[in-house]
């Protein structure tokens, strides 16, 4: 073999092997066929207050119905399901995981018709996910399907599943380049808004660094002037919602020149782009002239 692993020291396992009589290699004496079990979670109650929940199921009185002799694989569709789950044998300890938002088949080395389904990590936001699992008689070879795993790693992931149900649920996003740039302005004097990055139709903004600026502010009276800049987003779910994404600035009293205001890089926040994301203004008393300046280095994700 290629791998060398010479200089590790070995010693005898403990213990004694068990015998675990298993159904994998042998040939099935009935017709192909198949166990359904469709999970809807949020009927067992989890939640943030029950994240895990295990399934005891008896197969049985299934395979005595369908005729199966014994159970030589089992299918997992966790496509519909944020978190992991996993199928357990008790009779031999084995374990078939899923992983969130993935399908696959895999053998089953089991003695008897006794398994346990279990989901793991559920939260309020989760708990409307649904398993399929199917027990088959059917020997197959293990297979997982990539096809999400390979394009969250290149970026591509979808926004069906990555996109959380409301604006305020973000997440990271390790696909951030950050290769464009846009700057955006608003007079202090003046409250308002400024669209610095625009809805899309859909996708993600992938924000890399963000910084905001007082550029020649000038007091207009003794003591000094006050404006206090946000960026944030108007445009979420709901009729006259204001959401702010946590980026607010003290407010500015009276400096002249450049004042850096806030600054943050070598992020990766991952926001859905089918809002408007702003900078805002607003102007206490005695505010001067000047401007603020909303600088934001990012990438964008089509889907």
């Amino acid at each position: 073999m290629s791998r060398s692993f010479l200089g590790i020291p070995f010693d005898p396992i403990q213990g004694l092997a068990p015998f675990l009589p298993a159904s994998l290699c042998e040939p099935s004496n009935v017709p192909p066929a198949a166990i359904p079990y469709y999970i809807q979670w949020r009927t067992y109650n989890v939640g943030s207050v029950k994240p895990d929940m295990a399934l005891n199921v008896n197969l049985q009185p299934a395979t005595q119905t369908l005729q199966i002799d014994k159970i030589k694989s089992v299918y997992i569709d966790n496509l519909g399901c944020d978190v992991p789950v996993y199928v357990y044998f008790p009779s031999t300890g084995f374990t078939v995981p899923a992983q969130p938002n993935s399908a696959s088949w895999y053998p089953v080395i089991t003695s008897d018709w006794n398994a346990v389904i279990i989901g793991q990590g559920f939260t309020n936001a989760s708990r409307n996910a649904e398993t399929r699992v199917f027990f088959s008689n059917m020997g197959m070879a293990p297979y997982v399907s990539n096809e999400l795993l390979q394009n969250v790693g290149l970026g591509l992931a979808s926004s069906s599943v990555s996109r959380g149900g409301a604006l305020q649920n973000l997440n990271y996003g390790a696909e951030a380049l950050g290769d464009q740039f846009v700057q955006s302005q608003r007079p202090i004097n003046a409250a308002g808004t400024t669209i610095a990055l625009p809805a899309r139709a859909d996708g993600f903004y992938y924000i890399k660094s963000l910084r905001i600026d007082a550029w020649d502010l000038v007091s207009g009276v003794a003591g000094g002037a006050t404006c206090t800049m946000l960026f944030n987003s108007f445009t979420a779910p709901g009729v006259g919602t204001i959401i702010n994404l946590g980026f607010l600035v003290p407010e500015v009293r009276g400096p002249v020149g450049n004042v850096n205001l806030f600054y943050m890089s070598d992020m990766n926040l991952k926001y859905d782009a089918r809002f408007d994301y702003n900078l805002v203004t607003t102007v206490g008393v005695g505010t001067g002239s000047g401007n603020a300046i909303l600088s934001i280095c990012y990438t964008t994700n089509p889907k």
